[in-house]
């Protein structure tokens, strides 16, 4: 499409922005609704536009950036004690899940920033299965599936990828 006056692209961005902005929701990040509460996959529209907001005045400033650099920094130190005890312990020529110490880092960086306290220990079951189902949403969401391609079979679910992100 091509807008050929300044005041045809005000009326589409004034009046025709949904058209235009919105986003397509795969079939899988409908379960539970997951899509309604995130900035990343929920459909553009008045509280979308909200959260950003609220996320451009109150998080993406660079006071409010330079003032959580003492809460990253643990975090990130946290994070290095932990690879390097988990290297430690490991058998010899065995690895590690880096992805998990990122994961849970950032997740306890989230935690100090918003409620001041760690929410999540290495070592504990808890964040073992939050870490684990949290991979296996990523995965799910990350699957070509066939109800996205063709919405009419969306209630079959032929590969069970909705089932199993329930």
């Amino acid at each position: 499409m091509v807008v050929q006056t300044a005041q045809a692209a005000e009326e589409l961005f004034k009046n025709h922005d949904v058209s235009f902005a919105d986003r397509f929701i795969p079939d899988v990040n409908q379960a539970h609704n997951y899509y309604q509460g995130s900035l990343a996959i929920g459909r553009y529209g008045s509280f979308w536009r909200f959260q950003r907001r609220i996320c451009t005045v109150e998080m993406f400033v660079h006071k409010k950036i330079s003032e959580t650099v003492p809460v990253r920094r643990k975090c990130v130190d946290d994070m290095l004690k932990w690879i390097e005890k988990a290297v430690n312990s490991a058998e010899k020529g065995s690895g590690i899940e880096v992805t998990r110490f990122l994961f849970l880092a950032s997740f306890n960086m989230l935690g100090n920033l918003i409620l001041s306290k760690d929410l999540a220990d290495p070592e504990s079951k808890e964040a073992s299965e939050f870490f684990n189902a949290m991979k296996g949403i990523n995965e799910c969401a990350g699957i070509a599936n066939i109800s996205d391609i063709f919405p009419s079979l969306r209630k079959f679910d032929l590969q069970s990828l909705r089932k199993k992100m329930t």
